[in-house]
């Protein structure tokens, strides 16, 4: 919930952002925000604060990290159980659910390359480990 100058209000999301489950990213477009709530992921239009998609079903943990790729298309999820889930941002389908296979550790950190073809998570206490988006290869 943000308070404005003017007293303008708007809340976002359903559910509850506690404890460690606080992940938001903007689209590289700006129109658009992605952020965890309850056991969901929502994604808002920002001039609006209209609610347009809502990511849930594939989550295998709890959500600690969100990142678009460069071109808005993809969206992807660390989970606190050291898996990364690769979502469709226009259809809000589950491409590819990446698992790491180290110690499962919470991913809180993702990146894309500037190209798009190139994911980089880390995971607390561990190592950033690249992987092909497009083929999930490490």
């Amino acid at each position: 919930m943000w308070k404005w100058s003017n007293a303008a209000i708007s809340r976002l999301g359903k559910g509850v952002t506690s404890g460690f489950d606080k992940a938001v990213a903007f689209s590289p477009d700006e129109n658009h925000v992605a952020f965890v709530s309850g056991n969901s992921i929502w994604i808002h239009d920002i001039k609006t604060a209209s609610r347009l998609t809502q990511l849930k079903g594939g989550h295998v943990s709890s959500i600690k990290s969100l990142a678009y790729s460069p071109d808005g298309l993809i969206l992807a999820a660390g989970t606190g159980g050291g898996k990364v889930q690769l979502w469709e941002v226009k259809s809000g389908r589950l491409l590819d659910l990446l698992t790491r296979h180290e110690p499962a550790s919470a991913v809180d950190t993702l990146t894309f390359s500037p190209d798009g073809k190139t994911l980089a998570p880390r995971a607390e206490h561990d190592n950033v480990i690249l992987w092909e988006v497009a083929t999930g290869k490490r």
